[in-house]
């Protein structure tokens, strides 16, 4: 009897946790989109950007991302006009959860951007992701945002 349930245990649903990492996997991250969601913010009297990055699988439906994440933010009128890039590595199981949104389905991260002197408002600044798999896949998308006055 005691043989009997341990098997049922090690063979009920929900009590073995796997990691797949094949890509033929057919939900497997095939596309990232900079989501609506990301805008300017204030946290704590300091200026954000809050970025939002959805991923989706073959089918179109949102997924998590095991690989790197590299962000480039370019203001096109500001006087410190140089672009700055900000790394993340997903396949870091804690930095994954720390980005994660379990309500929209899509990672959040936010950046200081340290501005010496911030873009003027309504100014575009141009954002792009660039999402890399550990087996080479590489995904892009691009924004431009704009901050309020």
């Amino acid at each position: 009897m005691l043989l009997w349930a341990t098997a049922l245990l090690l063979t009920t649903p929900g009590c073995q946790k796997s990691v797949v990492t094949n890509a033929n996997w057919p939900w497997m991250p095939s596309q990232v989109e900079l989501h609506g969601l990301s805008r300017f913010m204030i946290d704590a009297d300091e200026e954000l950007l809050s970025l939002r990055v959805l991923f989706t699988d073959g089918e179109g439906d949102p997924t998590k991302f095991p690989g790197l994440v590299t962000f480039t933010i370019i203001p096109d009128s500001n006087l410190d006009s140089q672009k700055r890039t900000f790394e993340f590595n997903l396949a870091d199981s804690e930095v994954n959860q720390l980005h994660w949104d379990r309500v929209t389905m899509t990672y959040r991260f936010k950046l200081d951007l340290e501005w010496s002197q911030p873009p003027l408002p309504g100014s575009p600044i141009r954002v792009r992701v660039l999402a890399t798999l550990p087996g080479g896949a590489v995904f892009s998308s691009g924004i431009t945002l704009r901050r309020e006055g």
